[in-house]
């Protein structure tokens, strides 16, 4: 199968386990882990673990000091809470300089142990960064093979176990996307691409800045009398209504 390419997202199925690449930031995850990487532990560095400490809140470094204050190990996984995250936990990685004879199985041992705290916390969904190919300089062809081969072992030793891995990506880091995207394929074979949407708009005669999420198949301008017809049924916030009162606005 073709492999994906340019910012759109991908998406690979194997037994139990859903993997998931999605262009995006890691800090606006819904899921229930986000995995944090940082090159100290307790305190929080590197760019994902300050920016995702940062949208967390105080409350994310706090629970570090409180619970691991000696540290923890280089490839150590530990939890702690999400803070002000769209999650339950974060999972925090500690990573080190790569080291080409051992690098790809530190990486691998993270994450089939991420996986693993994910089932017995009864989770099912986790988002992580592309380990370690930002600052770090992790390559990510060994990387997104790690990350992959794992996942994919992980779900052939526990069928029963159904989990989304989503891998969210930073737009702007292409060349490691595209890694990303060819190994995915290479490891799934059966890959497909996420097609998006995307809503047209309603704009309104007197404000061509108003728009309103109100779905068409093109966009439309709406006189006066019409949009008064249409904003009464705004008030409750109701979209099928406000779709209906589209539909016969248009037809009036």
């Amino acid at each position: 199968m073709a492999t994906p390419d340019g910012d759109q997202s991908c998406t690979a199925t194997y037994s139990g386990i859903t993997v998931k690449l999605l262009p995006g930031q890691l800090e606006n995850s819904k899921a229930d882990v986000i995995v944090s990487t940082t090159s100290s532990f307790p305190n929080l560095n590197g760019v994902i673990a300050k920016t995702l400490s940062k949208f967390a809140g105080p409350s994310l470094q706090a629970d570090c000091n409180m619970n691991y204050p000696n540290g923890i190990q280089d490839g150590q996984v530990v939890s702690t809470s999400g803070g002000n995250l769209n999650c339950k936990k974060v999972f925090h990685i500690k990573l080190s300089e790569w080291n080409h004879s051992n690098g790809k199985s530190i990486v691998e041992g993270s994450v089939t142990e991420c996986l693993t705290m994910l089932q017995s916390a009864g989770f099912h969904s986790i988002a992580l960064p592309t380990i370690g190919t930002g600052g770090f300089k992790y390559p990510a062809k060994d990387v997104a093979s790690a990350i992959f081969e794992s996942a994919k072992q992980f779900s052939e030793k526990n069928p029963g176990y159904h989990v989304d891995v989503i891998i969210v990506m930073f737009p702007s880091a292409r060349d490691v996307n595209q890694e990303f995207k060819d190994i995915l394929s290479q490891t799934f074979h059966d890959v497909r691409k996420d097609v998006t949407v995307k809503k047209k708009v309603v704009r309104f005669a007197d404000n061509d800045n108003n728009e309103e999420t109100v779905l068409s198949e093109k966009e439309t301008y709406i006189d006066k009398e019409k949009r008064v017809f249409i904003m009464l049924k705004f008030i409750s916030n109701n979209i099928d209504k406000a779709n209906e009162a589209f539909r016969i606005a248009m037809n009036h």
